[in-house]
């Protein structure tokens, strides 16, 4: 402890000191009382909005500020909400659940006004595959894709790609082929004796653009894992799309109900009198 230092005197020098500071020189005060927080309201919004304040329409017509960057729309209802350069809907492979998506490419013509009519881009998908479902292989499905294989050889963007046809179930006849506008020249057809060389020459025609389109026989996947099936025929799909060909892969109709990586399928059925059906 320190020994009590003595009241200091009226005349001590620290006291004129302290007694000529300026007077405007005041003691710090205690703290404030806190500020009430003031919310923003409608009439406080600047009469210029910023870019980032930018603001959209829902379907009553009332303006709200814009999502924030990555979220894919505002309010409780999607659908109002329009579309923007940010949101994912502006991207042309996605699209909403029971709607078509937007930017379709024009499909090859089918030769058959209803069927074009009822699919997607008019024709059969480009740069896509394509399953056909058949009650059995060999009841002439091969004539169904020849107003489009026809169409191939005289187009001008695709004239001197090749058609391949692997594992057909029986002798392609030439003549008839020929008579029916393909040009022969153009035309191969591959016998693997086993499943891989089969999907490997596949995906690689579709992947370098050699093939204008790929004729894929289920003969010549003769597995019945269909989970071994499903990325087998996934790399088709992505070989079709990185060449921009036509992939089509003839399956039996009990496939229907498994899970397909192909962009479209569709049923084909031999009628009574031996003409051919695509139910709709």
């Amino acid at each position: 402890r320190t020994p009590a230092h003595p009241p200091l005197s009226p005349a001590h020098p620290a006291l004129a000191v302290v007694s000529s500071l300026p007077s405007a020189i005041v003691p710090r005060p205690g703290p404030a009382a806190p500020r009430p927080i003031a919310t923003r309201s409608a009439a406080c919004r600047p009469a210029t909005p910023r870019a980032s304040d930018r603001l959209v329409s829902d379907r009553a017509g009332s303006d709200r500020p814009a999502p924030a960057r990555g979220t894919p729309g505002a309010g409780g209802d999607p659908r109002a909400d329009a579309p923007t350069a940010r949101s994912p809907l502006a991207i042309p492979a996605v699209f909403r659940c029971g709607e078509l998506p937007t930017g379709i490419v024009p499909g090859i013509p089918t030769g058959v006004a209803a069927l074009d009519a009822a699919l997607p881009g008019g024709g059969w998908p480009p740069a896509a595959l394509t399953e056909v479902l058949c009650d059995a292989c060999g009841i002439g499905e091969a004539s169904l894709l020849l107003p489009a294989l026809r169409y191939l050889g005289e187009s001008s963007d695709w004239r001197g790609r090749g058609l391949l046809w692997i594992d057909p179930p029986g002798l392609p006849y030439a003549p008839a082929l020929a008579a029916a506008g393909l040009d022969l020249a153009v035309l191969a057809v591959l016998r693997p004796t086993r499943e891989e060389d089969a999907l490997w020459a596949a995906e690689q025609a579709l992947r370098t653009g050699a093939a204008a389109a790929v004729l894929l026989w289920q003969g010549a996947m003769r597995g019945a894992d269909s989970a071994l099936r499903y990325p087998r025929l996934r790399r088709l799909q992505l070989a079709a799309a990185a060449g921009g060909g036509l992939g089509f892969v003839f399956a039996p109709a009990a496939a229907a109900t498994a899970s397909r990586p192909a962009a479209l399928r569709l049923a084909l059925q031999a009628t009574t009198d031996g003409a051919l059906a695509v139910p709709l």
